[in-house]
């Protein structure tokens, strides 16, 4: 046996265990996306329907400003929601253009580009 070959295994076992596939990734970005989505979109519910159910409670509260920083709390959490369906969509998008695309580089960029125009056009 070589000397280097098992020093070569043992770096090869160690790395193998911190690799992990491209569409695993993918799976696990819009898993979190979806997630990070449904818990806003929740949270935005319930506040506005403790907003609307005790409005004039609400508003008594620091002569009005809680009923403002109540307001300002949902748009920040409907942006984050919105980040998140989007962070979702990129990953989708960009996944089944590689699978459809295979290894092929060329392929690949010809089927991306093809899609930006597509997506431009809508």
């Amino acid at each position: 046996m070589f000397k280097g070959t098992r020093f070569y295994l043992e770096v090869l076992a160690i790395s193998s265990l911190f690799y992990l596939p491209g569409s695993f990734i993918i799976y696990m970005v819009v898993q979190v996306a979806l997630l990070i989505q449904n818990l806003s979109v929740i949270l935005c519910a319930v506040v506005l329907m403790l907003l609307f159910v005790y409005e004039t409670k609400i508003t008594i509260l620091w002569n009005g400003w809680m009923k403002i920083v109540c307001y300002t709390f949902v748009i920040i959490v409907g942006v984050i929601a919105d980040l998140a369906s989007t962070a979702m969509s990129i990953a989708i998008q960009r996944d089944w253009i590689i699978v459809v695309a295979g290894d092929s580089d060329k392929l690949s960029s010809n089927y991306h580009s093809s899609f930006e125009k597509i997506q431009s056009l809508g």
